[in-house]
């Protein structure tokens, strides 16, 4: 809500699928859980799956992929460790986390409906202190996870429609210069600059001024 004599909105309905690029899911639709196909941290992830719950305050691991995380996001020169299930790096508070922490990728979804995810650094990094910790999380009873578990990270990095129409899928649309989606089929890609161009373009077309 905006503050007193200001005009606020809510908004209605079911989102406009347009920009949307869909995965398929496995198992229990409600579970909203897919198949890990790849990604660019290590050929020893043990992660086969990964499910999305925007309860979750962060990214849960298994200990062996927490390890292969913090070697990763180390490869453009942080130190990192890891305490109590925690990646800590060093970092230049002040900068652009985009450009001091790699860029992860990783394809997901079912041999139907599949795409590609890309998370820049300040999608799972943020500033603590005089360092930067990962939301990439384990925890004491996660040693043998086989699951990557995404919560509110994802969720403020995309704009992910739950849609249970038959067997359920997952839409994705990018929320941020940080984030990137491309359909790993069709080699169709969103980005949010794309996006925003796109929407500045219709405003104006609305305008009459094209």
């Amino acid at each position: 809500m905006k503050p007193a004599g200001e005009t606020s909105s809510v908004e209605f309905g079911t989102p406009s699928t347009y920009y949307f690029l869909y995965i398929g899911l496995i198992g229990n639709p409600s579970a909203w859980t897919t198949v890990m196909r790849s990604n660019n941290v290590s050929n020893n992830v043990n992660a086969f799956s990964v499910s999305f719950e925007m309860s979750l305050p962060s990214i849960l691991v298994s200990h062996n992929d927490l390890e292969e995380v913090k070697d990763f996001i180390s490869s453009l020169g942080s130190s990192c460790s890891i305490s109590d299930f925690i990646i800590d790096c060093s970092c230049d508070t002040a900068g652009d986390l985009d450009a001091q922490f790699p860029e992860i990728a990783m394809t997901i979804g079912t041999f139907e409906m599949r795409v590609s995810l890309f998370l820049g650094g300040s999608v799972y990094m943020y500033v603590d202190g005089s360092s930067c910790k990962s939301y990439f999380r384990s925890g004491s009873d996660f040693k043998n996870l086989y699951t990557w578990k995404f919560g509110l990270p994802i969720y403020r990095a995309f704009e992910i429609n739950h849609d249970l129409r038959d067997y359920g899928r997952l839409g994705f649309v990018p929320q941020s210069a940080s984030a990137k989606v491309e359909d790993s089929s069709n080699t169709l890609s969103v980005s949010w600059a794309l996006l925003t161009l796109g929407s500045l373009a219709l405003t104006s077309s609305n305008l009459g001024l094209f």
